[in-house]
């Protein structure tokens, strides 16, 4: 977003031929940005997406997943993550039966393109919510639903389409 990027730690374990902070600097340079945050991967996520944990919605708030089926402890993590960079958390929520059977929500996966939001759904009754949640949150964008469960089940969703 802007000049920042938010990454999760799996960039330290796969480059662990760096120190921590020259990788950070390294990745600031190359990418030009002034901010890199990094968050913790979730643990089953073997890919280290952040983008379908935590999406910005300006400069200074985030839109992050539900996460309430994850230690104290993780959460702790992030949101201590977010709060350094003094961002604000706006928090999507889940029904139980959700999470569940899904263990976490690939709607903050999208895509956009000028106005629009492409938001991956999965065909079920939390989709509706979730348009409307969105909806709420991205007021000047136009929502359009993509169902692709079967990239979904795989770990992805929009972004791991091209």
């Amino acid at each position: 977003y802007k000049d920042k990027v938010i990454m999760t730690d799996k960039v330290f374990k796969e480059n662990p031929k760096f120190d921590k902070d020259e990788l950070i600097e390294k990745i600031k340079f190359i990418l030009e940005i002034n901010e890199l945050i990094i968050i913790p991967k979730q643990p089953y996520d073997m890919f280290g997406h952040s983008d379908s944990m935590v999406r910005f919605i300006d400069d200074n708030t985030v839109l992050i997943n539900d996460f309430s089926i994850e230690s104290v402890k993780y959460i702790e993590q992030l949101y201590n993550a977010l709060e350094k960079f003094n961002l604000n958390i706006v928090q999507m929520t889940y029904s139980k039966s959700f999470l569940n059977k899904y263990k976490w929500g690939a709607y903050l996966n999208f895509v956009e393109v000028g106005n629009v939001l492409l938001m991956p759904v999965y065909g079920t009754n939390e989709d509706k919510y979730a348009i409307d949640f969105f909806s709420a949150v991205f007021p000047e964008k136009i929502i359009e639903p993509v169902r692709i469960p079967q990239i979904i089940k795989r770990g992805g969703a929009m972004n791991a389409l091209h």
